[in-house]
């Protein structure tokens, strides 16, 4: 199955929670401030990252850019 767990993207984070938050690596995540929406990629999402945020995702979710991991 496509999910963040089995992808090379994904990257579990080191964190105080009891569940296994982790980021996306992939290059269609962008986080930060002014970029503009005609450079964009139509498979593309900004996050508009503040004060060193930015997002997190679960293992078990999964997306179209999936990449699977050759363990």
């Amino acid at each position: 199955m496509k999910q963040c767990k089995n992808c090379t993207h994904y990257e579990v984070s080191k964190n105080d929670h009891e569940k296994p938050l982790g980021s996306c690596l992939s290059e269609k995540w962008l986080i930060g401030y002014n970029y503009n929406a005609k450079e964009l990629q139509q498979d593309q999402i900004v996050v508009e990252g503040d004060e060193g945020w930015g997002f997190l995702v679960m293992p078990e979710f999964g997306c179209i850019h999936h990449k699977e991991k050759i363990t």
